[in-house]
């Protein structure tokens, strides 16, 4: 057989529920039973969804009931409808309907019977509105001349309620194909010598204090006396609760319990009468002995364990679980610990009742029973049965989520009013709770200190780790360091010493310029990597044209690779020409990687360059793999298992000669981190080496009404403009000065925000056209200095451009800038094209 179960949440959705079954319903079919689990309580409703099934799917027999919890793939759900397909290969079903408007319902459990003997099913099931029918003992009693050798399980419909005190009122369903009604049941009857089935329940429930015997009843479910007292009276002497409006929720974990061919049986109260008898969910007898009891989650755990493992034992089909409606009430979302177990065994559905019926295999009546699981497995065939394993063993070490303060005052006032023995045993079980307690805090101090202990060594290993790696940092980086600054420093001397030679002092100046670049691209690797490390890194996504980024990243190796001669070959396929992305920190982690290439592929070699689009994960979204690949020196396996670390490299400069950090591809792997991508690396040491990145991008729209970039050669001319220079720094002073000047320029000074704030405070509006500002100065700084101009009364003062000019040079130092009040950034060192770029376009929108 085959267990196909849907859940919808709207009706609307039934039509594409139906096809989809009809798409997965297996071929060789014998029978199929639909069993509908509904929120639905409206009778017309429930007519017209089975209607709508049939005429769907004709050859299908179709029941089901109402419920105040659905359960599907072993999870819980709520205001749902689930459809469940049991998909016979070689058995039969037959539905029989018997509405209590029409017929004496007591005299249709005697027909059942009666049909029973004749045609010999393989087991029987029952759903029935037990709401209605106050217990409905006269139906079971007939149904205990049933066949000892036909399996019978079933449950008791329920209904979602608007409060908690019309749970015993709100009326329930049960319906098939041949009707529906509100007082009565249906009968499903399985056929075939190849179909077994599994029928087993646990309680959980423990039993406190003496047993007292029902001494005299209102009705088979209305219990007025327990010895001779009413059971009101009983409840508020042992539990502390008297009958009021939090009567139900109070009591409801403190069910009676007794003993029925030796199974123990609850009985939930629901209700109260004003004689002080107590309405329960089941019927109790006349002089049976009973005894309080109270829900315990641990025993709950360890029962469903025990039961799981005699269904996985079994090697079912499919799973239909029927636990009681208080179960869900008393546990809430605990509830669901129970359920998942299964679902990890076969298909499970089910439904919250308000009652569980099980035949005993040594009872003769069904009982009806309250407060239960049962569950229901299914099999066709001889399937070998499974080994039980330890796959939940750990679920009792679960910790409920609930306050269980009504359950411990409970116990607590039940054990107080006793007497005697049951005093001295209250002593006993108190010394030994504070013994368990002590106990329980010695292990957890234990080991929380060993937690401690282990975490101590952990930080220790990671400290001299650290340490180490920095020690070697520092042996690498004084020489990395001083390279480029020997270069600096002996081509400038040279230069001094000889200012005649012209052509010699500019090949000296474009060494030093290429030098100085080497030293910034160390120290921003190393920032780089505080950054990141202090968190401090922000992923901010744009619209982006994916085929310029691409060819602008290539572009920039062309120059290196045509010097080394090397053979460069792109790739791009990309089907979306627009992307969202980060374009600031994806092209810093493609340029490391084409970076290296280029470094450590020697003359003549051969690099490759290739970006393709994959499917992405969600809707709107691709996968953009970028591969580098390379036949370079290569990389040692060791050194490939260390790659991601920081400050980790082969060999150190001086014995490669190519400099490097050992920083740039633990920058790339916690960039890659954290656009929740992947990197993958695959070298050999003398072969070459492959690097594919795969990031997601949400996918984009081509803007409408793009501008047309400037020419980058387009040349500058400020005069008579005038610029007010703050800077504290007498060199970056001087150098910021002349560059001005050069394009006209009038350039004014001032040595911090104080000066700054006093120099446009006394000049007239408009003297200035432009303020660059630094951000660290003395007395008072660029952000301050800022804040203060915007804030001053001359408006025409108060609105001047201003553009940071700072060291300060991260994405979040210019969105600190703008937050400021000032109207862009130019970072330091200075890249004089954009320099001037920014002051064009900040004059321009000067107004």
């Amino acid at each position: 057989m085959k267990l196909l179960a849907y859940n919808i949440d709207d009706l609307k959705k039934l039509d594409s529920c139906l096809e989809q079954f009809r798409f997965e319903c297996p071929e060789q079919v014998s029978a199929i039973l639909c069993m509908v689990i509904t929120s639905l309580n409206e009778p017309r409703e429930i007519a017209a969804m089975t209607a709508r099934i049939k005429e769907v799917l004709p050859d299908v027999q179709v029941c089901g009931n109402t419920t105040s919890c659905e359960i599907d793939n072993a999870r819980v759900h709520h205001h749902s409808h689930e459809i469940c397909f049991y998909v016979f290969e070689s058995s039969a079903v037959e539905l029989c309907f018997y509405d209590g408007h029409k017929e004496d319902l007591a005299a249709a459990a005697s027909a059942v019977v009666a049909k029973v003997k004749a045609v010999e099913p393989a087991a029987m099931g029952m759903i029935i509105t037990m709401k209605s029918l106050n217990g409905a003992a006269d139906i079971f009693r007939n149904l205990r001349h049933l066949p000892p050798d036909v399996p019978m399980f079933g449950g008791a419909a329920d209904a979602y309620a608007d409060k908690i005190d019309n749970v015993k009122t709100t009326p329930t369903h049960v319906f098939t194909d041949q009707g529906c009604t509100d007082y009565g049941f249906f009968v499903m009857l399985f056929y075939g010598e190849d179909l077994h089935l599994h029928i087993d329940s646990y309680l959980g429930w423990r039993a406190l204090g003496n047993e007292v015997t029902v001494t005299e009843l209102e009705s088979d479910i209305s219990v007025l006396k327990v010895n001779d007292v009413t059971v009101a009276d009983f409840y508020k002497k042992y539990i502390g609760v008297a009958p009021g409006p939090n009567f139900f929720t109070s009591i409801m974990p403190f069910p009676l319990m007794l003993n029925r061919g030796g199974h123990d049986i609850a009985r939930i109260p629901i209700g109260y009468g004003e004689t002080g008898s107590v309405l329960f969910t089941s019927s109790i007898n006349a002089g049976e002995a009973v005894r309080l009891a109270y829900g315990d989650p641990m025993e709950i755990l360890n029962q469903s364990h025990q039961a799981q493992l005699k269904v996985q034992q079994f090697g079912p089909e499919g799973i239909l679980l029927i636990p009681c409606c208080v179960r869900q009430m008393y546990l809430k979302d605990d509830f669901q610990l129970e359920l998942t177990p299964f679902g990890d065994i076969a298909p499970t559905v089910g439904f919250a009742s308000y009652g569980e019926i099980q035949r005993f295999d040594d009872c003769e009546e069904p009982q009806l029973l309250n407060g239960a699981m049962l569950i229901v497995a299914f099999r066709e065939g001889g399937r070998e049965s499974v080994g039980a394993g330890n796959k939940w063993l750990d679920q009792s070490e679960h910790i409920f989520k609930d306050d269980r303060i009504t359950l411990v005052s409970g116990l607590a006032h039940f054990v107080s009013v006793t007497t005697g023995l049951e005093e001295e045993n209250r002593k006993l079980e108190e010394s030994l709770t504070r013994q368990k307690l002590q106990l329980q805090k010695i292990r957890e101090l234990n080991k929380l200190l060993k937690e401690q202990q282990e975490h101590l060594e952990k930080a220790k290993e990671k400290a001299e780790a650290a340490n180490q790696a920095k020690t070697t940092f520092l042996f690498n980086m004084s020489h990395d360091i001083r390279t480029p600054l020997n270069a600096i420093i002996g081509f400038t001397e040279l230069e001094e010493r000889h200012p005649e030679a012209v052509d010699v002092n500019r090949e000296y100046r474009k060494k030093v310029k290429l030098a100085s670049h080497q030293l910034l691209d160390i120290l921003n690797n190393v920032l780089e990597m505080a950054r990141i490390e202090s968190k401090q890194i922000v992923i901010e996504e744009e619209l982006t044209n994916a085929r310029e980024f691409f060819d602008s990243w290539v572009s920039v190796f062309e120059g290196e690779m045509r010097k080394k001669n090397l053979s460069f070959k792109t790739s791009y396929e990309v089907e979306h020409p627009y992307l969202y992305f980060d374009r600031t920190h994806v092209m810093e982690l493609l340029m490391n990687i084409l970076s290296n290439s280029v470094k450590y592929t020697a003359n003549d070699g051969e690099i490759f360059a290739g970006v393709r689009e994959l499917p992405g994960a969600k809707p709107g979204e691709c996968i953009v793999e970028t591969t580098v690949r390379d036949n370079g020196i290569g990389m040692s396996e060791k050194f490939q298992a260390q790659i991601f670390e920081q400050f980790s490299r082969e060999r150190n400069s001086s014995q490669s000669g190519i400099q490097g950090t050992g920083l740039g591809m633990a920058i790339v792997k916690r960039i890659v981190e954290m656009m929740n991508g992947t990197i993958s690396i695959k070298s050999k040491l003398g072969e070459g080496t492959e690097i594919i990145i795969c990031l997601p991008h949400h996918i984009g729209e081509e803007p409408e009404g793009q501008e047309v970039p400037e020419n980058p050669e387009t040349e500058f001319n400020f005069a008579g403009k005038r610029i007010l220079l703050v800077e504290d720094n007498d060199l970056n002073a001087e150098i910021a000065e002349e560059l001005l000047a050069a394009c006209g320029v009038k350039v004014e000074r001032a040595c911090d925000g104080v000066e700054c704030v006093n120099m446009v405070t006394k000049a007239r509006a408009g003297y200035y056209d432009l303020i660059l500002m630094d951000i660290q100065m003395p007395n008072m700084n660029g952000y301050k200095a800022t804040q203060k101009i915007r804030r001053l009364d001359d408006p025409d003062k108060a609105k001047i451009m201003i553009l940071a000019m700072t060291a300060n040079a991260f994405k979040e130092d210019q969105q600190d800038a703008i937050n400021a009040g000032m109207d862009g950034h130019i970072a330091k060192p200075i890249d004089i094209h954009k320099m001037f770029q920014t002051i064009k376009q900040a004059l321009s929108q000067k107004i």
